[in-house]
């Protein structure tokens, strides 16, 4: 079981976790992940707390420990963002698996994601290293650069999905990004009301990034003022416009 994902849902999702049936016999592929309800049936899966699913999805060294299931053997369950931290890969297989239904009663689809980091950041230059700091380099690169190869994978992913519906079947991405700005809430309330006025625009270049909130179990006041504030930044506002375009055609 090492490396699948787990599944928990209310309901039954089995076909997350396997490959299509036309497709295993010739591409020797390994089951994808475990269904929880089903997996652990014998210990009452269908009565977990809600909490206890978040607490298994929250994983840290030292302070939140890997959570151990009574399995056999002992199956240990990692953070889910070190598969996936937005989620799009299961999105997709989910649209694979009722792809047909999904065309045929709707008009498109919306790939909508929260992301509590910045996408499109600049590449960050090097500097130079230590004889100890370049020990640990290896490591440090693949956990500090996991959330870039985990956006190219995506992005390829929901290009594909588009070409297994019609040319005029809708699949759009948008995309809210954490990306903290220097101007107070109150501010920004103001602009946000006068932006149709001449003269009032919001000028995106006098928006300068300030410390982010950390990520942790408590947050302060300015720091949540920071998380809330985020919505006005030029970008957010545009996949706000975006979201809202698409809803109400």
């Amino acid at each position: 079981m090492i490396g699948r994902k787990l599944f928990i849902s209310p309901l039954h999702v089995s076909y997350m976790t396997v490959p299509r049936i036309d497709q295993s016999r010739f591409l020797n592929q390994k089951t994808k992940g475990i269904e929880f309800l089903r997996f652990f049936e014998g210990q009452n899966a269908d009565q977990l707390r809600f909490l206890s699913a978040l607490r298994m999805s929250a994983t840290f060294p030292y302070v939140t420990p890997n959570v151990k299931l009574p399995s056999e053997p002992e199956m240990e369950i990692m953070d889910a963002g070190l598969s996936d931290n937005f989620g799009v890969s299961d999105a997709v297989r989910f649209l694979y698996a009722f792809k047909d239904w999904i065309a045929t009663n709707t008009s498109g689809v919306i790939f909508l994601s929260i992301r509590d980091t910045q996408k499109d950041k600049p590449i960050e230059k090097s500097i130079e290293q230590s004889l100890f700091q370049r020990i640990f380099t290896p490591v440090t690169s693949l956990y500090g650069n996991l959330e870039y190869l985990q956006d190219i994978a995506n992005d390829n992913m929901v290009e594909f999905a588009r070409s297994w519906f019609p040319r005029e079947f809708g699949v759009h991405r948008i995309e809210f990004q954490y990306v903290p700005i220097s101007q107070s809430l109150k501010e920004i309330n103001e602009k946000s009301q006068l932006r149709n006025q001449p003269g009032h625009e919001i000028d995106p270049y006098r928006v300068i990034k300030i410390e982010r909130a950390p990520l942790s179990w408590r947050l302060t006041e300015k720091e949540k003022e920071s998380i809330i504030r985020t919505i006005y930044e030029l970008r957010n506002q545009f996949s706000l416009r975006q979201l809202e375009k698409l809803l109400l055609n």
